[in-house]
């Protein structure tokens, strides 16, 4: 969803995108845009297949970390699912795949499901194979 700028943006969006998806059984269908026009997509999706998620969710259920979203705001929002682990996430904010398992690990306490996107589409085009440090990473993420 990139570019869409507001919740009118977002709910018109929905209005071109849901007759596309109709009639997909084949997938599981999650669009995440961002967190200020959640509630219009989850509005502009009901009755549907497809699902919203959050672009981000923070590592911690509570506390004192200014502007980060958290599990509970996100399902508050109407929100089932979050990513985790953008590699913008890695590049631009220094997350780590400590910080990454962190919020992977609070699925059990919100309720939502976790997108894990270990590493951008570029990064594994580039790579003949996956970096060992990917693959210990998403089994450590993975619930037992």
């Amino acid at each position: 969803m990139e570019n869409v700028q507001d919740p009118a943006e977002t709910t018109a969006f929905f209005e071109k995108f849901r007759p596309l998806v109709v009639a997909s059984g084949h997938c599981e269908i999650v669009i995440a845009p961002p967190f200020t026009n959640l509630a219009a997509a989850v509005a502009a999706v009901q009755g549907t297949a497809i699902h919203i998620g959050a672009q981000n969710i923070a590592w911690a259920k509570e506390g004192a970390f200014t502007g980060e979203i958290s599990g509970p705001m996100i399902a508050a929002a109407g929100a089932t699912h979050a990513i985790v682990g953008h590699s913008e996430r890695r590049q631009y904010f220094g997350e780590t795949d400590e910080t990454v398992l962190n919020a992977r690990r609070l699925r059990s306490n919100t309720g939502s499901r976790r997108l894990c996107a270990w590493a951008s589409g570029w990064t594994i085009a580039k790579a003949a194979k996956p970096k060992p440090s990917w693959s210990a990473s998403f089994r450590k993420a993975s619930p037992a």
